[in-house]
């Protein structure tokens, strides 16, 4: 059952096996940032439906403390989330 112990449990050993993958991604993180043509969009012809989709996708990684955003990408992130009124999570990053 996952009574509040349990899962509290579930959550603790999923934290400490957590930073080999935050290291996977912040290695994939950085083959992002030539793959995006401004900051303000993915696609040189402005902003587009890629920009929807990539924006919704990349924007929860915020959360995840620890993680590596290379310049670029941040740039766009940041530019994305104030052109949208959608804030980024790394406030809340645990």
């Amino acid at each position: 059952s996952w009574d509040q112990a349990t899962r509290a449990e579930w959550y603790s050993a999923s934290f400490q096996r957590s930073q080999p993958l935050v290291s996977r991604l912040n290695g994939a993180l950085r083959s992002l940032d030539h793959l995006i043509h401004s900051e303000d969009s993915v696609s040189p012809g402005g902003m587009s439906y890629d920009d929807v989709i990539f924006f919704c996708r990349i924007r929860p990684i915020t959360l995840i403390k620890g993680v590596e955003i290379c310049p670029k990408t941040q740039a766009y992130l940041e530019n994305m989330s104030e052109r949208t009124d959608i804030p980024l999570l790394s406030s809340m990053a645990i």
